[in-house]
């Protein structure tokens, strides 16, 4: 199953915002940002230090050290 170790996220980002379910979810986020950044750019988006909840983007508040492909790999997520 595609989605099998999906673990869902939140995504914080001027074109797109919103829970990242599955990889279709995520796949909406690439056709966001499709003409102005490349995956790996998506991939290097940080986490929010002061979240709850596993939250990543570009906003000013997503500051910390851990990036959205770091996590991705730790949940064994296909990004």
């Amino acid at each position: 199953m595609e989605n099998e170790n999906w673990k869902e996220f939140w995504f914080e980002g001027n074109l797109c915002f919103g829970w990242i379910k599955n990889k279709e979810d995520w796949n909406k986020v690439k056709r966001a940002y499709k003409d102005m950044m490349n995956i790996y750019d998506l991939e290097q988006a940080k986490r929010c230090p002061y979240s709850d909840f596993d939250k990543f983007g570009f906003a000013i508040e997503c500051d910390g050290k851990q990036t959205l492909k770091e996590f991705a790999d730790k949940n064994n997520m296909d990004l």
